[in-house]
């Protein structure tokens, strides 16, 4: 009897093992090469530089404060970006963020060298030039995805009138 119970035991792991590797095979070697279904979201990764400009002598401004915000508002944000620095002997002060963006997402960027117009902007999704700084820059989906990659890496630059906080 014990035989019979060890023997039916085993034949019962072997089973199931065989059954584990087939499924495994048959996962691995799908006809698409066994790559997954395409991944519909682009990581980005994004790198701005500010610059204050004094637009009267026409040069940068080292030591301004910077204000920049980063923002995906076409849903409720929890991952919205708001940062801050100065800028350096060269005038600039660089930002980096990184999202991932869904088919449907834009990410909007923008920055002054004073907060309250940023925050008025922003709070106000005043993202096309109707508020205080100008247009923010933008970058939606459809131009940062690719079938080949869900990476994408934005380097872009962002000038800031001196005198008026505005983006130029």
């Amino acid at each position: 009897m014990v035989k019979k119970t060890v023997i039916w035991l085993a034949f019962g792991l072997v089973a199931v093992i065989l059954l584990l590797v087939v499924g495994y095979y048959g996962i691995v070697n799908r006809p698409d090469g066994g790559k997954s279904d395409p991944v519909l979201t682009v990581d980005t990764g994004v790198n701005v530089g500010v610059m204050v400009l004094d637009l009267v002598n026409n040069s940068p401004v080292s030591g301004s404060p910077v204000f920049f915000v980063a923002c995906c508002p076409d849903n409720f944000s929890m991952r919205d970006m708001h940062l801050s620095g100065v800028t350096g002997d060269d005038g600039w002060a660089v930002f980096t963020v990184n999202y991932t963006l869904d088919p449907d997402q834009t990410i909007y960027l923008g920055a002054s060298n004073r907060e309250s117009l940023l925050m008025s902007d922003f709070t106000g999704k005043a993202f096309n030039g109707s508020g205080y700084l100008g247009e923010w820059k933008s970058f939606n989906y459809g131009v940062l995805y690719n079938n080949e990659d869900n990476r994408a890496l934005v380097s872009c630059t962002i000038t800031v009138d001196l005198d008026t906080g505005a983006m130029i």
